[in-house]
Parts: structure tokens; C-alpha cells; sequence
């Protein structure tokens, strides 16, 4: 039934939906990332099959869900690139991946300054986790 609402509302991604893994973060990322592509079609499967609708209740997403969704992935993406980066690298030395950390640093810092208050939160607990991890602050 989904992939028939994906047809109808003309999507051709050739992405599968992903798992979340909570003890994978970049599994957040791919699944947000995917399921985003494919938003017409939730949508649609919210409107025409009414066990989706009934089953999720209250935790169907919503306008501001998807927003943050969007926001959420764009903010992990760096974090993605980095470690596809670093896991990537035959030999990760401190002038590869040094860079990269305080990039990170400074883009947790920057969200806590964000207008959204999911995405401050968020910043906040990674920040902290960072920080306790790395010694910096």
C-alpha cells in the first residue's frame, strides 16, 4: 500500500525506508533522510488507509514534525560526512580528523543558539556528551 501511495504521488526514489538504531546515531540520519523523500506518501497513506491512521494515533507525524525532521537532518549531516570521512581514512591522524572535531564543536555551540527548541535541546545534550568525551569544552 505504501509503495502504491509513493507511485501516485509521483515519487521515484529508489531508497528503501531505514531503521532507527539507537546505538547507531547515523541511523537517524539515513532514516530521517529517506523518510523525508518519501513525505507525499505518508501523507497519502495517512488519507487512505484508515488502520495507518488508527494504529499511530496521536503519533502520526505532523507539519511541525516534518520541519523538524528537515532541520534535524541537515544539522546531521555534517556529522555523517565526517564520520563517512574519518572511517573512510586508511590512517586518521590528527591533521585529518582535529579539523573536523572542532567544526563539530562549533556547529553544537551554534544550535544552541537555534530559534527551534528541539534542535537547542538536541545541541545541547550532544554538546555535553561531546565535551565529557573529548575533555574540551
Amino acid at each position: 500500500m505504501f509503495k502504491q501511495c509513493a507511485e501516485k504521488s509521483d515519487i521515484k526514489f529508489t531508497k528503501s525506508l531505514q531503521l532507527d538504531c539507537p546505538t547507531r546515531w547515523n541511523s537517524t540520519y539515513l532514516m530521517l533522510e529517506t523518510a523525508i523523500l518519501y513525505q507525499k506518501a505518508f501523507d497519502k497513506l495517512e488519507d487512505k488507509e484508515a488502520k495507518f491512521s488508527r494504529d499511530l494515533g496521536d503519533d502520526l507525524p505532523t507539519e511541525q514534525d516534518w520541519k523538524n525532521a528537515k532541520i534535524i537532518t541537515k544539522f546531521l549531516k555534517r556529522f555523517y560526512d565526517v564520520t563517512c570521512k574519518l572511517s573512510g581514512a586508511l590512517y586518521s591522524t590528527a591533521n585529518l580528523y582535529f579539523p573536523e572535531i572542532l567544526k563539530i564543536l562549533r556547529d553544537l555551540q551554534l544550535c544552541e543558539t537555534n530559534s527551534n527548541p528541539a534542535l537547542v535541546e538536541m545541541g545541547k545534550q550532544m554538546r555535553e556528551k561531546f565535551e565529557k568525551y573529548w575533555g574540551v569544552s
